[in-house]
């Protein structure tokens, strides 16, 4: 299934997930692991440091 964004931006199903959260709670900040947990699941939780 494919999402689309105005301008016919496409997401990939992980952006419009992330879009979705950020979109339930206009100006709230969305805390870092919640979205790891809820976007790829408890276990990355705790994968806060990436690297290019």
């Amino acid at each position: 299934m494919r999402k689309t964004v105005s301008g016919g931006l496409r997401l990939t199903p992980t952006e419009w997930h992330i879009l979705e959260i950020l979109l339930r709670d206009p100006g709230k900040l969305i805390p870092q692991r919640y979205l790891l947990a809820e976007v790829w699941g408890s276990t990355y939780v705790k994968e806060t440091h990436y690297t290019p």
